[in-house]
């Protein structure tokens, strides 16, 4: 693809502004460190306080989600 704004000539990407505005709203920025600890310790938090529901995961989010089960085996549903 190339380094953005630099796209290479010859890569298949769509560089139309539109395809360019769906590809870069899709990437998760490097916000700091990542402590699984942390994000699932959040989640569960999330859970706790508004109660019983369903957790969705995908992709970099699997890892989180799977951790948040693990720590609250009592909240999980067979």
């Amino acid at each position: 693809m190339g380094i953005f704004p630099n796209l290479f000539a010859d890569g298949q990407f769509l560089k139309d502004a539109a395809s360019l505005n769906h590809f870069l709203r899709q990437i998760t920025p490097n916000t700091g460190a990542y402590d699984l600890g942390v994000v699932s310790d959040a989640v569960a938090a999330v859970f706790d306080r508004i109660g019983e529901d369903v957790l969705i995961i995908h992709s970099q989010g699997g890892g989180p989600g799977w951790q948040t089960v693990l720590k609250n085996p009592e909240k999980r549903k067979p």
